[in-house]
């Protein structure tokens, strides 16, 4: 397991879970034991365009992930997907960014950690869609994201 006794956990209460977050903004929370720390972060942003999330995708170490319609990354330390059709402030559908990183000091280098990674950011895009009551939030499959 990453996390091991001793945990401290913060979260960003100005923008809770529950919340629509202004253009822009996100939602964090943090779990740290020791060294090691995991944290979920998700916002909506104008800045994607299919061409930058390719590229981001693309970065090197990162293997692409899929959830649906959804596309995304996994890798040794984060795991990112991008989900369509949560409003924004102006109440328009957005593009939703969803973000897990493991910060260990120890990384951990093995297809299992990528798995986890990209099974952790699935089920953080089901929870964060449904709490915030995106309208395609049902479009979400169960299960792990395809990898590869």
């Amino acid at each position: 397991m990453f996390l091991e006794n001793d945990i401290d956990y913060s979260e960003d209460a100005d923008n809770a879970i529950g919340t629509r977050p202004p253009t822009g903004r996100h939602g964090w929370c943090t779990a740290r034991s020791g060294g090691t720390s995991l944290s979920f972060e998700y916002g909506h942003s104008g800045q994607n365009t299919p061409h930058s999330i390719s590229q981001r995708i693309a970065e090197p170490g990162r293997i692409p992930i899929r959830l649906g319609e959804s596309r995304g990354y996994t890798s040794d330390r984060e795991a990112g997907l991008f989900f369509s059709g949560c409003y924004g402030d102006t109440g328009r559908l957005k593009l939703l960014t969803l973000k897990v990183s493991l910060n260990n000091p120890d990384p951990v280098k093995s297809d299992d950690a990528k798995k986890l990674l990209a099974q952790l950011v699935a089920d953080q895009a089901r929870y964060v869609a449904t709490e915030l009551e995106c309208p395609t939030a049902d479009t979400i499959p169960p299960g792990p994201p395809t990898i590869g």
